[in-house]
């Protein structure tokens, strides 16, 4: 698992090329403990025209989706969302 925290200056760029390079793997977008989603690589919901802070909240990303599942289970404090967009 790797994260990308949003108060490193360049966790979007390292987010973006993240996902350049796992096409298929599969990320949560926390913006609470009370607000997880889990998504697949690509998602609409992380496609832009302008340049805008992808790693606003904090991502955490991994090949193995049942690695996040379990992480969200442990660490969450509601119910993992999952992505209707990009289905994973």
């Amino acid at each position: 698992m790797i994260d990308f925290e949003p108060k490193d200056d360049n966790s979007s760029d390292k987010f973006l090329e993240w996902t350049g390079k796992n096409a298929g793997a599969f990320f949560l977008n926390i913006k609470s403990l009370n607000d997880i989603m889990l998504h697949k690589v690509p998602c609409g919901h992380f496609v832009f025209n302008e340049v805008v802070n992808l790693a606003r909240h904090k991502k955490i990303c991994s090949s193995n989706r049942r690695e996040l599942e379990i992480w969200a289970d442990a660490n969450g404090k509601a119910r993992l969302k999952i992505c209707s967009t990009c289905k994973p």
